[in-house]
């Protein structure tokens, strides 16, 4: 198997089998935590465990305040 690109997917990826793990299939919310701590999974592709942990990315909009 090639190397899996297992780093800052929208999904996570099983390390197992490559399988991309469908959070929303899954009904896994749990996943999108904010305090970043890792979470353990089974991949329902090859139903081995993994370990997931949240990268949380920011953005930001700005608009001008209109002073009356």
């Amino acid at each position: 198997m090639d190397e899996l690109d297992l780093s800052f997917n929208t999904e996570p990826i099983c390390p197992h089998c490559g399988s991309e793990f469908n959070i929303s299939e899954n009904e896994a919310w749990h996943l999108y935590n904010e305090d970043g701590d890792v979470k353990y999974i089974e991949c329902p592709d090859c139903e081995k465990s993994f370990f997931v942990q949240p990268n949380i990315s920011y953005t930001f909009s700005t608009d001008k305040k209109n002073i009356f």
